[in-house]
């Protein structure tokens, strides 16, 4: 069995999580009572990053397509190290917050036109299809393949768009102010005031 993304974690993350796991049980238990709730919001504020790890829905929708794609634990180790590999050459781990959200779309997205071309070619390859049954798989590849092309367009237009915007930069030296407005890849322009 593959491990779940979403749960791979850090060691001094350990008993964080496992806190977390007794503050949400405890809080199921008394139905949600506010001050169970307000524990369970005190210790995801203290880790940030913790949330990630039990509700990130798009790290379950992955797991969910690469176990319906991934017949055995290898496939679905080899997908997931292709999902991986897909981040990094997108540049994820050095991306702004709105790109990093655009790149899960595309990586996922990627994924699901890969499952919708996987049955199709497969309804294809049996001969046994009906022509409704080709007709409907071969809509639905395409709905697929839209969806990743769109979410590809979206990030690169958002690249394109970061590209143009002024980065604004403002140095205080003692009493003296400079700021310094450059496009990126242009020179700078002294805007002092």
């Amino acid at each position: 069995m593959v491990e779940n993304r979403a749960l791979k974690i850090r060691d001094e993350d350990d008993e964080a999580l496992a806190r977390l796991r007794e503050l949400a049980a405890k809080a199921k238990q008394t139905d949600g009572a506010d001050a169970e709730v307000r524990a369970l919001q005190v210790h995801l504020e203290a880790h940030p990053g913790l949330w990630r790890h039990v509700g990130d829905l798009v790290v379950y929708a992955e797991d969910r397509l690469i176990a319906v794609l991934g017949k055995t634990p290898l496939m679905a180790e080899s997908m997931r190290r292709g999902q991986a590999e897909l981040r990094a050459e997108l540049g994820y781990e050095t991306a702004p917050a709105l790109e990093r959200l655009l790149i899960e779309q595309v990586v996922l997205y990627h994924l699901r036109w890969s499952l919708a071309e996987f049955e199709f070619n497969a309804v294809m390859g049996d001969g046994k299809a009906s022509e409704q049954a080709v007709r409907f798989m071969e809509e639905r590849a395409g709905v697929a393949q839209h969806s990743y092309l769109r979410a590809c367009e979206t990030l690169a237009r958002i690249r394109k768009l970061a590209q143009r915007t002024p980065a604004l930069v403002q140095l205080n030296i003692g009493a003296a102010q400079t700021n310094v407005v450059a496009l990126r890849g242009d020179a700078a322009t002294d805007a002092s005031g």
